[in-house]
């Protein structure tokens, strides 16, 4: 089983220098829909069988009205969606046009999966989405907080919501962790759970990785067959990619 983890950016093409976040900060506003075809094209190439994606667009008037789950399922032949917006249900952000179709999606190949969404307690990025990939196996989705005070609470509350389940784990996604893995080693040794990425290779910025924002951690009776990180000027992350038996 492949399984892709992917700060999409929301198809904004953030991905040649800290200047863009300035000087074209008008994709905030209107990104269209061309840089995201070219993630479509990448995602079909990698073909995994679960799709992890945060920062992913639900079809504002920023995208031209693009679901970009929808289209991702129908070009590469995801089965199953699930899709939620990142802040809370109670949360003004859901009531502005483009913040409240600005979500985090999980997407696989087979129908059986099951899912539930839960929101941390602090934060504005509060979505957890928790997905039984396989009977043995369940995936939590996350994309913490900037703040690091903010995120150091969402990472103790996780680490609650994950021994929860009963079954072995893989927790991915955005963690903002600009202190790396050290700041995961509580949430890891609580859980039993261990860092794919071996040597902590950086995944952000694209245009010269020098942080280690994004995860795999997983139980170790997981078998991994592989791990890599993409190369990619499509976001200002970088794509990770799992391989289990």
């Amino acid at each position: 089983m492949k399984i892709l983890s992917f700060n999409t950016c929301y198809g904004n093409g953030f991905s040649k220098g800290w200047w863009q976040y300035l000087i074209e900060s008008w994709r905030y506003f209107y990104a269209g829909t061309r840089n995201f075809k070219k993630i479509v094209k990448l995602v079909k190439e990698i073909n995994p069988d679960v799709a992890a994606l945060t920062e992913i667009e639900g079809g504002s008037y920023r995208v031209n009205f693009v679901d970009q789950v929808k289209i991702l399922a129908k070009e590469i032949g995801f089965a199953t969606t699930f899709r939620h917006a990142k802040s809370g249900p109670n949360s003004i952000l859901k009531k502005l046009p483009i913040f409240r179709n600005l979500c985090n999606a999980i997407l696989a190949k087979g129908k059986d999966v099951v899912c539930r969404y839960r929101y941390l307690n602090d934060g504005v990025n509060r979505l957890v989405i928790q997905a039984s990939i396989t009977p043995e196996i369940d995936l939590f989705l996350v994309h913490l907080a900037l703040i690091n005070r903010v995120r150091k609470r969402q990472i103790r509350e996780l680490s609650e919501l994950i021994k929860s389940s009963s079954k072995k784990i893989i927790l991915t996604g955005d963690f903002n962790t600009f202190g790396g893995l050290p700041e995961l080693s509580l949430l890891a040794r609580s859980n039993k759970l261990h860092s794919v990425n071996r040597y902590s290779q950086p995944t952000f910025p694209s245009w010269g990785p020098n942080r280690e924002l994004d995860f795999f951690l997983i139980s170790s009776d997981i078998k991994v067959k592989d791990f890599r990180i993409i190369e990619s000027d499509l976001s200002d992350h970088l794509p990770i990619l799992l391989e289990i038996e």
